[in-house]
């Protein structure tokens, strides 16, 4: 079974990244809780909207190993949830009911030959996992503005920022202390030293590459 996946959103003129068609119900209970809900409330909204089919479910059904029978997808349809289903019924880690849940009845008017043939590779398999439609689930619960970054994005996003700080603190340096611009005959170890102090006075960010993030800054101050 594929793991989690939370869709990734940006800020501002950012691109939303792929969201994937079907999301665990853990991945859609991390994303609605992270979007503002109590985590509790987002249980119960869950199980409702999915017993109301207000969000598509399809089943992954485990692997059988005693008729070889591969792991497999199967449609929600295709079984009956509890009429009335709580959030106590439900593996919220793993994903799937406590209890299982057994095949829809056979409509009166569908043939016996046709049903048999229809849930017979879905008899007595074992659900491993629920997973939601990803756009139900961001539809009724948590709208396009505010869709949840994963961490690593957050993190990207941290880095790119204290970057841009420790780049205006360079800029701010060269400007204080070399108003009319750099000296031809300063040296660039006599610069960069001058400009740490600068940062350090003020405790401002010092780069670890403090070098290469001067040229960057000089380069960038060049070209604009």
């Amino acid at each position: 079974m594929l793991p989690p996946t939370w869709p990734l959103t940006t800020d501002g003129d950012q691109k939303l990244a792929y969201i994937p068609l079907w999301e665990t119900l853990a991945a859609a209970l991390h994303r609605v809780v992270a979007a503002g809900s109590k985590e509790s409330e987002a249980k119960r909204d869950l199980c409702s909207a999915m017993v109301n089919k207000a969000i598509t479910i399809r089943l992954v059904l485990a692997a059988d190993e005693r008729r070889n029978l591969p792991e497999l997808p199967a449609s929600g349809a295709e079984f009956d949830l509890p009429a009335r289903l709580l959030p106590g019924d439900i593996d919220w880690k793993r994903s799937r009911p406590i209890k299982p849940w057994s095949l829809t009845r056979r409509s009166h008017i569908e043939p016996v030959t046709m049903y048999t043939s229809r849930v017979a590779h879905l008899l007595e398999r074992t659900i491993e996992a629920i997973e939601v439609r990803s756009s139900d689930v961001s539809r009724i619960f948590i709208g396009p503005a505010t869709q949840v970054a994963p961490k690593a994005a957050q993190d990207s996003l941290s880095r790119k920022s204290a970057s841009g700080a420790k780049t205006r603190g360079i800029n701010e340096a060269i400007a204080s202390l070399w108003p009319d611009g750099l000296p031809h005959g300063l040296t660039a170890k006599d610069r960069n030293n001058r400009i740490r102090d600068y940062l350090i006075d003020r405790k401002l960010s010092v780069p670890a590459d403090l070098s290469r993030t001067i040229q960057r800054a000089l380069k960038r101050s060049r070209s604009s």
